[in-house]
């Protein structure tokens, strides 16, 4: 994102390879293009108005796209042939990076975490620690893709948007191999660069499928893009639309415009997809860049008008300080902001975005002390010295748990007790060819799968070492899915379906538990329906019912309410018997009538008696409304010894 607002670029010339060993570079004075700021104003303002406004703009996020290529563009119109021809060394490139960059994004941070250590619960502040430490490290983006999906609670990280800014420096690290390579073998590096992006764009597509979130964050899959905005910038030196008709060119713009459009209105996370949304705004943007100086001028004045103009010149520090407002809203009145909110609180992002660009951007490109490149590097290492102290000591404090009262910090620290994520990128890329991950280490036939929501995750710690206890392989499904999602929910559709019976046969898997936090009002049909596919699959089939799921029954209730907190909660076991009594009679059903079947119960454990239990030994069972803790998941256990000894003495009789 950030080099997509950066200042002057050469005037385009004609001539040859632009990467040619010994050329001397463009000529001309450094000047502006007026389109390509104008399509920085698009590109912040789709991602602004999806961020303030997502039912509106359900694709304004491709904005970062857009953002990107346009950065492989102007770097390469810039830097690439002069570091080619030795005219630029990698020092200054760098100076230079550090100059046009660091000032805003450096205030922004530091702003940012003075409000996050006042609003931020400590869960929350841990996050923002780990993200703030990430930016020290340039893995930001690394940071946010082990923290979760992009959507998964976005509103609750204030530097969520700073990933984009991640993957750039990761490019900038990266772009002095490119010119070394071109220096030393100009016509095979051109080449390779063609492959290189080819195979991103196929790889980024085929990941996509198994890990959305990777393909997403990582810059091996977002490589195509920039490579694309360099490729454009190649043409564009040699003036091939400078040969082009321009009622091609403006043809071609239109269809572009129209293109940028499509991808920002007509797609949302659930259609998406790289070879849809993200090709289409990558292909629209290229284009626009290369017949930019020969389209019609009422083609250009789309880009070149004043509002363009200006949103296109503060679009990397308006960027910076869009998302922060929202976040922090959130995170003081627990809602998104809606209506008028929403509105006053893009127009504040705005207006600091505008005070960033005059103080930060601007006044740092006049400012005399930064022109040389050894205050230039003091003043990084001041933005990785803040950014990984303060994000390490927010860490190592446990988000300032210490500022709480003793009594709270269990509450605040099973808050805080979730489990890392559901199959590590390694385990998806070993089971690539099915829709399941192996969770312990022990292989062969006769092993278990856990089928379900994040129920199914927030034990995967204990199954996986229950299962090394006893000899047993532990499955889990890759998707988020229960067994009445498939042929429903997006991410479930009826292909993950046929993928994950035919892991179960592949895998030899002896049982198959169904783990979920059920749909109310229950479907008693389409429970039925999905009881039934799992029978088809020859496994044995366990059915566990629900745990309980109230307000009364997560920290927050008692952080919020007068009065101390204890083992029994507020919340009635006889609510949580008649709330599921639906779902619990479906499974008493299935059980009495197919001996392949079996009900296994949490309730007795967790609702011995009138009230539901809140903690054991001081440990809080909750981290949330119906998320157990590793506390919680430790007092169900008992429920898997006979299916884990099954599952056992069955692997015995076959050797």
């Amino acid at each position: 994102m950030s080099e997509a607002a950066a200042g002057a670029v050469k005037a385009p010339q004609t001539g040859g390879w632009a990467c040619s060993r010994g050329h001397k570079g463009m000529e001309g004075a450094a000047r502006r293009l007026p389109v390509i700021d104008g399509l920085r104003a698009f590109a912040v303002i789709a991602v602004v108005l999806f961020h303030g406004f997502p039912g509106i703009v359900r694709g304004g996020y491709i904005g970062v796209d857009v953002f990107f290529v346009i950065s492989g563009f102007v770097i390469a119109l810039r830097y690439l042939q002069p570091m080619v021809a030795g005219e630029i060394g990698f020092a200054t490139f760098f100076a230079r990076r550090i100059r046009r960059l660091v000032p805003a994004y450096f205030a922004m941070l530091v702003a940012a975490t003075l409000v996050a250590a006042w609003v931020m619960a400590p869960r929350d502040l841990v996050n923002y620690g780990a993200s703030l430490l990430g930016q020290a490290l340039y893995a930001q983006n690394i940071v946010f893709w082990v923290q979760g999906d992009y959507f998964d609670a976005a509103l609750r990280k204030p530097l969520l948007h700073t990933w984009s800014l991640g993957v750039e420096e990761q490019f900038y690290l990266c772009f002095p191999l490119l010119v070394i390579a071109l220096r030393r073998w100009p016509r095979l590096a051109a080449l390779a660069c063609i492959l290189v992006g080819l195979l991103a764009l196929g790889l980024g597509a085929y990941v996509e499928r198994i890990s959305p979130k990777t393909s997403f964050y990582w810059l091996p899959f977002r490589t195509w893009e920039f490579l694309a905005g360099i490729a454009v910038a190649q043409l564009y030196t040699r003036g091939v639309a400078a040969r082009m008709p321009a009622a091609v060119a403006s043809l071609g713009g239109v269809l572009a415009i129209v293109g940028l459009f499509a991808a920002a209105l007509l797609f949302d996370d659930d259609t998406a997809s790289i070879l849809t949304q993200g090709l289409l705004a990558v292909t629209a943007t290229a284009i626009l860049c290369l017949v930019q100086e020969r389209m019609a001028d009422a083609v250009r004045a789309c880009f070149t008008n004043a509002g363009a103009q200006h949103f296109g010149r503060i679009s990397y520090s308006w960027y910076l300080w869009h998302w922060p407002p929202l976040a922090f809203a959130f995170l003081l009145f627990g809602r998104p902001a809606a209506g008028w909110e929403a509105v006053a609180l893009t127009l504040l992002g705005y207006g600091l975005g505008l005070l960033s660009w005059r103080l930060f951007e601007r006044g740092a490109s006049h400012a005399a002390w930064l022109a040389r490149r050894r205050r230039a590097a003091l003043l990084l290492l001041g933005f990785l010295l803040f950014s990984g102290l303060a994000g390490s000591a927010l860490v190592a404090s446990q988000g300032l748990l210490q500022r709480y009262p003793a009594d709270v910090q269990p509450l605040l620290r099973a808050q805080m007790d979730r489990p890392d994520g559901r199959c590590t990128f390694a385990s998806r890329l070993r089971e690539w060819r099915g829709q399941t991950c192996l969770v312990n280490d022990v292989t062969g036939p006769g092993g278990i799968l856990f089928i379900g929501d994040s129920h199914v995750e927030m034990q995967k710690a204990a199954l996986a070492r229950l299962g090394r206890q006893a000899g047993v392989p532990v499955y889990i499904t890759k998707q988020n899915c229960r067994i009445v999602d498939y042929g429903v929910d997006r991410n479930c559709r009826w292909p993950v379906w046929k993928s994950v019976a035919r892991d179960i046969r592949r895998h030899r898997i002896a049982h198959v538990v169904a783990i979920a936090l059920w749909p109310e009002p229950f479907d008693r049909a389409a429970f039925d329906a999905a009881v039934v596919r799992l029978l088809t699959t020859g496994a044995q089939v366990t059915l566990e019912r629900p745990t309980p799921h109230a307000d009364r029954l997560a920290p927050d209730h008692y952080l919020s309410q007068p009065g101390a907190w204890g083992e029994r909660s507020r919340y009635p076991t006889a609510e949580h018997v008649r709330r599921t009594q639906d779902v619990t009679a479906a499974m008493a059903d299935w059980a009495a009538r197919d001996p392949r079947i079996r009900v296994i119960d949490p309730t007795p454990l967790l609702c011995p008696d009138a009230r539901c239990r809140f903690a054991l030994a001081g440990r809080p069972l909750y981290s949330d409304t119906h998320h157990l803790t590793a506390a919680g998941v430790a007092a169900i256990e008992p429920i898997y010894a006979t299916l884990f000894a099954a599952a056992r003495q069955a692997r015995e009789a076959r050797r």
